[in-house]
């Protein structure tokens, strides 16, 4: 596994894919791939396979539900302080403000409109 990230796909859970689905979309400004499988229960996030670094999505499923505890996935963000913005302008709430963590930049964790515990990192 020379070069490559260990982390290759994420899941975050979701109770209203739609509400989650706006709310990434706005605070990330990005537009995510609408539900392609059969059930529809999937919105995934902006990615190239070609690349190392994880992919994934939001997901509604009966085996997983939004949670602030347990695993954090963290997502990259070029602006740390007006991504928080946007979390909160968009129903979300700053649970860590932004965290100096010296020369490897920033930090910061924030529940989103399902109720998960998010991870932002950046080196602004």
């Amino acid at each position: 596994m020379k070069n490559m990230n260990l982390a290759s796909w994420f899941e975050i859970p979701t109770q209203n894919l739609s509400r989650a689905q706006k709310f990434y979309e706005s605070v990330f400004n990005i537009k995510l791939q609408p539900p392609q499988e059969p059930n529809g229960h999937m919105a995934i996030f902006p990615g190239d396979h070609e690349h190392a670094g994880a992919m994934g999505a939001l997901v509604t499923s009966e085996i997983a539900a939004p949670s602030q505890q347990g695993t954090v996935v963290y997502l990259s963000c070029p602006d740390l302080n007006k991504t928080l913005q946007r979390v909160e302008e968009n129903g979300g709430q700053v649970l860590l403000p932004r965290t100096d963590i010296g020369e490897d930049g920033y930090f910061a964790h924030f529940r989103d409109t399902e109720g998960n515990r998010v991870g932002l990192y950046s080196m602004q």
